[in-house]
């Protein structure tokens, strides 16, 4: 489990991450930044990859797919693709002796023969485990991204801490010698 946090300032996190990423990984970043309260200071890895988890496109992209899918399952598994048809005609038809009423009613059903519907039915339960496969992919690959922009945020972190402290350390270094030069 990770402990570390990064302490978020949203402009300057997603500033450094612009300038040294692609642009894939700008809208994954900016993504997560928008998701963010205004009132937190600092995020653990588990939160940046829940907030990822719930608001990245690919992932919410990925996800309706398999609903997608799952329409498609829905439609392939009815009995019968096609519905009825129902057919007619009326017309008077005229002769010498007197007039007659013709009147056709028909009535046709299109049947699947030869597994067609059984193999609809797997194509589609196929595609539903194909976009779940493609779901996972999508995930593992923003998730991996986010982690390694959460790292490199840490890293940035503690390089600018460590300046911080050189340049502390310098100031003293300054003023010290300025006494010595006084004395």
């Amino acid at each position: 489990s990770i402990t570390e946090t990064v302490n978020v300032e949203p402009r300057a996190a997603l500033g450094l991450i612009c300038l040294r990423e692609g642009p894939m990984l700008r809208m994954i970043a900016a993504t997560v930044l928008v998701a963010i309260p205004l009132q937190v200071n600092s995020l653990t890895l588990e939160q940046v990859l829940d907030l990822a988890r719930e608001r990245a496109p690919g992932i919410v992209l990925a996800r309706s797919r398999i609903g997608e899918a799952k329409g498609r399952l829905t439609g392939a598994s009815v009995l019968l693709a096609e519905n009825p048809m129902i057919e007619s005609s009326f017309g008077r038809r005229v002769s010498t002796r007197r007039g007659f009423l013709d009147a056709e009613v028909g009535l046709s059903q299109t049947f699947e023969v030869g597994g067609h519907r059984k193999a609809r039915v797997a194509a589609a339960l196929a595609g539903v485990a194909s976009a779940h496969a493609e779901s996972d992919d999508a995930s593992r690959r923003i998730l991996r991204d986010v982690s390694a922009a959460f790292f490199r945020v840490l890293w940035v972190q503690e390089q600018v801490r460590l300046a911080r402290e050189s340049e502390a350390i310098a100031i003293d270094t300054l003023r010290i010698a300025e006494r010595r030069l006084q004395a």
